[in-house]
C-alpha cells in the first residue's frame, strides 16, 4: 500500500528537501518506487530530479498546492508508488494540506532557539490533524545538542512527537546536488549515509504499523 510522507519546517533551511532527496535515494537503492512531489514554489527538489541520470525507481511532479489532495488521492488509487515523498515551503496554509493527506510527517528540527520555536508553531498544525511527526535532529554538531533536542521536543510537543536518531552537521549532504546525486550515490560508506538508513529504517518501521 502505498504511503505518504510530507516534509514539513515552517523555518526555512531546516533541511527538508536534502532529507526528502536522501531518503529517495537510498529507497530506490532498495528496489522502492517513488514519487517525488514539490509543492515548494522554489522548485529545489524538482532541480535535484532534472539533473538525475538514473531515474529508474523515482518520477517527480511539481505541484500547486491546491492540486495536492487530488492528486495524491489519485497517485495513492493507482497503486504504482511505495512511497510518495512531499517536499513543501514553509507557510503554514500551504503545510496545512500536505499535513492533512500524510501517513506521516517528517519534520527536521536544527538545535537553534529560533527552530524550537517554529517547531512549537508548526506542531500545533500537525497535532490538530491528529498526525504524530517524527523529528528528525538535523545539523547537530555536539553531544549537548544530541542530547537537547529530545527534551525540547517532548516539551513542545507535549511528548507526543517522535524522535529519530541525530544526523550530523556534514559538508557531504547537499553537495552533490547539482549533479543530481546523493551522499549514498558518492560515498555509501560516509557516515552521513549510515544515518540517513537509520532514518529510512524508522520511517519504514512506522509507516509499515501505521
Amino acid at each position: 500500500m502505498t504511503k505518504a510522507v510530507s516534509f514539513i519546517a515552517s523555518k526555512g533551511g531546516a533541511g527538508k528537501t536534502t532529507l526528502a532527496w536522501e531518503l529517495a535515494i537510498q529507497m530506490v537503492s532498495r528496489g522502492l518506487k517513488v514519487l517525488l512531489v514539490d509543492i515548494d514554489p522554489q522548485g529545489t527538489l524538482a532541480g535535484l530530479y532534472r539533473e538525475r541520470e538514473n531515474k529508474t525507481g523515482m518520477e517527480l511532479h511539481a505541484l500547486d498546492v491546491s492540486r495536492l489532495e487530488g492528486r495524491i488521492a489519485k497517485e495513492i488509487q493507482s497503486k504504482e508508488w511505495d512511497f510518495i515523498l512531499i517536499d513543501t515551503p514553509g507557510k503554514k496554509a500551504e503545510i496545512k494540506p500536505a499535513v492533512t493527506v500524510a501517513d506521516l510527517v517528517v519534520f527536521p528540527l536544527q538545535p537553534t532557539g529560533p527552530d524550537y520555536l517554529a517547531f512549537g508553531r508548526t506542531f500545533e498544525v500537525v497535532d490538530k490533524a491528529g498526525k504524530i511527526p517524527l523529528v528528525a535532529p538535523n545539523r547537530i554538531k555536539t553531544e549537548k545538542q544530541e542530547s537537547e533536542v529530545p527534551i525540547v521536543v517532548s516539551g513542545l510537543s507535549g511528548g507526543k512527537a517522535i524522535v529519530a536518531d541525530p544526523i550530523r552537521d556534514r559538508v557531504g549532504f547537499g553537495a552533490y546536488g547539482m549533479e543530481g546525486l546523493g551522499l549514498s550515490d558518492v560515498d555509501p560508506k560516509n557516515p552521513g549515509a549510515a544515518e540517513i538508513t537509520r532514518l529510512l529504517d524508522r520511517i519504514l518501521e512506522i509507516t509499515k504499523n501505521g
